[in-house]
């Protein structure tokens, strides 16, 4: 049974992003691909304590389960959304829960229907992404 298993897992294509390319439009396509095509996505943040205070763990990782662009309060947008494995522990920046730029307007024009719960899923833009993980 457990040789099954294994092989079961050994069929899964493993592809890594190197995010020091640092084109954060090269990286946004290759990972809305990979979304679009089903695959398991996971990240990991960096190895920083300063990024604890905006509510993420550092050097942990978290799994994408949602890329959404369009345009939101006028603005062209691309977000993501996380879920932490452990269930809480969130972003807190912009797009976050509670977030200001969850407008009614930008939950429509995204097609967005937000669940604002201490949970460990979370939405934050690209930008902030690129920047933390």
């Amino acid at each position: 049974m457990l040789q099954k298993y294994y092989q079961y897992l050994l069929r899964f294509q493993l592809k890594s992003f190197d995010l020091l390319i640092k084109d954060i439009d090269i990286i946004w396509k290759e990972l809305k691909k990979a979304f679009e095509e089903g695959h398991i996505i996971t990240c990991c943040s960096k190895f920083d304590n300063e990024i604890e205070k905006y509510g993420l763990v550092s050097g942990h990782t978290f799994t994408v389960t949602y890329l959404v662009e369009g345009y939101a309060n006028k603005k062209y947008t691309r977000l993501i959304r996380l879920s932490n494995p452990l269930g809480y522990k969130e972003w807190i920046g912009d797009w976050s829960d509670h977030s200001k730029l969850w407008t009614d307007e930008a939950k429509k024009e995204l097609n967005i229907n937000l669940h604002i719960e201490d949970d460990g899923k979370f939405f934050m833009s690209f930008e902030d992404f690129f920047k933390y993980f």
